[in-house]
């Protein structure tokens, strides 16, 4: 959405090659490591890691390709920039709720309100709501 182009094919897109990163890398790496100790060894590592490579643009191209991959949007830089700040501070705060939840004796944990029994969570949500605590 930066350049005014949003890539409706994303989702789908990176769902498909996510997975095939780290083997990626991985074989790359040590195929590299490899190929520096005992050359057709790593050259074996590298045509695996190209094999990961070759699905990545593949898929990549496959997307692109669609005709409705992408399109035009025209948001207003006000609008980009309060969703991003929003965005940023509930990143922020999720990420600072254990500390506060520390500093509060752990008020706002499940466990504190006896959710984390062995009745799972329905059962200790409906007793604590009650106010009586969860049968052990």
């Amino acid at each position: 959405m930066y350049f005014g182009r949003f890539a409706w094919v994303s989702l789908l897109a990176n769902s498909l090659i996510i997975p095939v990163q780290a083997p990626l890398l991985l074989s790359g790496l040590f195929g590299t490591a490899l190929g520096l100790l005992y050359p057709p060894l790593g050259t074996v590592l590298l045509r695996v890691s190209w094999l990961f490579l070759e699905w990545t643009v593949q898929v990549v191209e496959a997307m692109a390709a669609l005709p409705w991959a992408e399109s035009e949007i025209a948001v207003p830089p006000l609008l980009l920039y309060g969703f991003l700040m929003l965005l940023g501070g509930f990143t922020l705060y999720r990420g600072t709720r254990p500390t506060l939840d520390a500093a509060l004796g752990g008020a706002g944990t499940a466990a504190s309100h006896g959710l984390g029994t062995d009745r799972g969570f329905a059962g200790g949500c409906r007793a604590a709501v009650h106010g009586h605590p969860p049968a052990a």
